[in-house]
């Protein structure tokens, strides 16, 4: 997974939480970003952590 993409989920989830976006599109957003409703799961779990959780995860992710 590239920088690139990563950080389409990040973006994405920021919007997300910083508007009146309804959860359902955002979530509609997240299945078509990550290419199916298992990797959006996956990829959730990891973004609604905490911010530390976040931090933790744009470290050890910058390989991607």
């Amino acid at each position: 997974m590239t920088k690139d993409f990563k950080e389409k989920f990040i973006d994405l989830y920021d919007d997300y939480v910083h508007s009146d976006e309804p959860r359902r599109d955002f979530l509609k957003k997240l299945v078509k970003t990550a290419g199916g409703a298992a990797a959006a799961a996956a990829v959730l779990a990891l973004l609604e952590g905490t911010g530390a959780e976040a931090a933790w995860f744009r470290s050890k992710t910058a390989a991607w």
